[in-house]
């Protein structure tokens, strides 16, 4: 196959891809994106209250066991100040990703939990080494293989598409409206050149972020040595040694079930 025909290819798959999911709220893309840190309270209440999911999903999870209230949380501005801005960027980072990733197939169900599993590494993983901000990040690792559920999904989807899957799903990620930004690490996260990871600190940390995950048994199938020198490179670019990445990984397992049970999601999975 050419190069013209892969690109042509990986154009219609992502095509095919997003089409099946038309109805995705522009509300999600924005605040998962980081609007709830950026917006005062008014704003914010105001982009929160046009997704009227997102509005009961905050309003709930305010009042659930593991925020536990003293009064019952009546209303969606008290609910956002309760949250912070950081679990509702959270909140809408996984609603989005659910929209964008859910698939009643067993290999779908894998790949949301390792997906999960690399945006907190992610953010673990930033908030070590400070060269990415830990929000953004986080919202990178959710959704870094949203190019893989492409290629395994859609008809179309070939042994190419698969194995060119970040390709694929900066493609996906530019027809969503995502950032520039989180469009390059989608592309970026599976790269096996040293010097383009060593460049870009955020596409270092998913890639990161991605053997760590697999390493702990969220691999989604991966194998964590198929980029060693890479990864060695990224570690390094990022100012870590080999000793961080071990205690961040024997960390992940404890530290992703708190951050589920911290969004409403620790029995969940997408369907």
């Amino acid at each position: 196959m050419s190069v013209a025909q892969a690109r042509s290819e990986h154009s219609q798959v992502a095509l095919d891809f997003v089409a099946g999911r038309a109805s995705l709220s522009t509300t999600l893309v924005t605040v998962a994106q980081g609007a709830a840190r950026v917006a005062g309270i008014n704003e914010l209440e105001s982009t929160v209250r046009s997704d009227v999911d997102l509005s009961l999903r905050v309003l709930a999870l305010a009042n659930s066991a593991f925020y536990s209230p003293v009064h019952e949380i009546t209303s969606l501005r008290g609910a956002l100040i309760a949250l912070g801005a950081e679990t509702v960027q959270k909140l809408a980072a996984n609603l989005l990703a659910r929209s964008v990733l859910a698939t009643p197939s067993e290999a779908g169900a894998g790949l949301w939990m390792h997906s999960q599993a690399v945006s907190l590494a992610a953010q673990m993983l930033a908030e070590t080494h400070r060269q990415a901000d830990p929000q953004q990040a986080y919202v990178a690792g959710l959704l870094h293989d949203v190019g893989l559920l492409a290629a395994l999904s859609c008809d179309a989807g070939s042994e190419t598409a698969v194995h060119q899957h970040a390709a694929l799903g900066g493609e996906i990620a530019d027809l969503l409206g995502l950032s520039p930004a989180l469009s390059a690490v989608i592309r970026g996260h599976d790269s096996a050149e040293p010097e383009e990871l060593a460049s870009h600190p955020l596409n270092a940390t998913v890639h990161v972020a991605n053997v760590i995950a697999a390493q702990q048994g969220f691999g989604h199938d991966a194998d964590p040595s198929e980029h060693g020198s890479a990864t060695d490179v990224a570690v390094k670019s990022l100012g870590l040694e080999d000793a961080d990445v071990e205690r961040l990984g024997n960390c992940l397992p404890e530290r992703l079930e708190q951050m589920r049970a911290s969004i409403g999601e620790a029995s969940e999975s997408p369907t």
